[in-house]
């Protein structure tokens, strides 16, 4: 899950998110994979460590999605993740 912008919530005037409540949902994922040994890769936190206006460059207009950056990035994420190297993927993959 990749952090929303808080500035542009409520999301439709009726739903806010917010990162505090993301963190506590992405920790209950998290802590749900490492109870089943699942590998789990925390993008919110890998995108919580840049600034807000790197954040902010990465999501669309409505501060919930990924923009095309965003997704590039997301895929660069995968791609260099060390779990992924234990199932013999391909990483020959032209950005």
């Amino acid at each position: 899950m990749v952090p929303v912008d808080e500035t542009k919530m409520p999301f439709v005037d009726c739903l806010y998110y917010n990162h505090e409540d993301q963190y506590r949902y992405k920790e209950a994922a998290r802590l749900a994979c490492t109870q089943r040994q699942i590998p789990y890769l925390d993008i919110f936190d890998q995108w919580m460590q840049h600034s807000p206006s790197w954040r902010n460059q990465r999501v669309t207009a409505n501060g919930l999605h990924p923009n095309t950056l965003g997704y590039q990035d997301l895929l660069e994420a995968v791609l260099n993740w060390t779990e992924l190297s234990k199932y013999h993927c391909q990483l020959d993959y032209q950005l």
